[in-house]
């Protein structure tokens, strides 16, 4: 028993010293630490020969490609339906991963190195929906409880307290391109949320166009998901406009309607809607034969 016992004072470390490399290597080597996120260092560089920066055998360095923002994949140019990202946006998008994967400083830094060493970052094409507005038909222009616009507004004027400005009233179908869409969803935010297509500050305008010439009114207020108001007192009495919304920064318009401001105080023999129709080059019409006067026709 005594030498079983010495021979355990020899073998147990003799074992532990054996095994230690080995467990070692699993902490050092990228196996070892599967469950972090994996940063190389490309600062280090090589032979312009023989580097391979996006590691699939091509050859293609870092300053030939572009890439995507998870540095996952090279590419020659940006594919369809993606773009080259703005400096604010790659900033932006950096920014994110930093705070959403834990990065240390040392490896944003890296990250940002490898970028900056890239011709670019492409990011999928995203797009304001245009012509996803309707207008309904119950748009009216008001002076208090006076209708203001043609469009039978009498029954939706009888109600509204204006403080004595000519205050259009109008009403908006929103399709499922916005609806369904998580950063819109609503006119507001149709018109002033910024969506990640490389524009800044966008808004929204009021066109009346005239035929000669284009009113640009702004939006007073929004007062619902789908309603909005807006001063029209610079609007020509007696002018038929063509009104339409407009986003400034991506030029998506809606679709559009036709108003007409009136006197408030004067009677009006006709106070039916207005509707767009299109004109064709060409109009059936009916000639009746002539008739003579033995009533037979020539």
């Amino acid at each position: 028993m005594k030498v079983l016992k010495r021979l355990n004072i020899f073998i147990l470390p003799l074992i532990f010293l054996t095994t230690l490399p080995g467990c070692l290597s699993g902490l050092v080597d990228s196996e070892g630490r599967s469950s972090l996120p994996v940063i190389e260092d490309f600062s280090i560089t090589q032979d312009e020969q023989t580097t391979d920066d996006c590691q699939d055998g091509s050859g293609r360095t870092f300053a030939d490609i572009f890439i995507n923002i998870d540095r996952s994949q090279c590419f020659d140019e940006c594919v369809a339906g993606f773009r080259v990202a703005t400096e604010e946006e790659v900033n932006a998008l950096l920014e994110e991963q930093k705070t959403t994967q834990g990065l240390s400083e040392e490896e944003f830094t890296v990250v940002k190195e490898t970028i900056a060493a890239t011709k670019g970052v492409c990011v999928k094409e995203v797009f304001r929906p245009t012509n996803a507005i309707q207008f309904k038909n119950t748009v009216c222009g008001c002076l208090d409880s006076k209708a203001l616009t043609l469009n039978r507004c009498e029954q939706i004027c009888s109600g509204k307290s204006t403080n004595k400005e000519e205050i259009l009233f109008a009403d908006v179908v929103l399709n499922e391109e916005i609806l369904l869409n998580p950063s819109l969803g609503s006119l507001k935010n149709w018109c002033t949320i910024e969506i990640g297509d490389g524009l800044l500050n966008p808004g929204c305008q009021i066109e009346f166009d005239n035929g000669s010439g284009t009113v640009i009114l702004p939006i007073k207020e929004f007062t619902g998901q789908t309603t909005f108001t807006v001063d029209i007192k610079t609007l020509d009495l007696n002018q038929t406009y063509v009104m339409r919304l407009r986003e400034t920064t991506s030029q998506a318009v809606s679709g559009a309607v036709q108003v007409r401001k009136i006197d408030p105080d004067k009677e009006v023999s006709t106070r039916g809607p207005l509707s767009i129709h299109p004109v064709t080059m060409y109009t059936c019409i009916i000639r009746p034969a002539p008739v003579s006067p033995d009533y037979t026709t020539r």
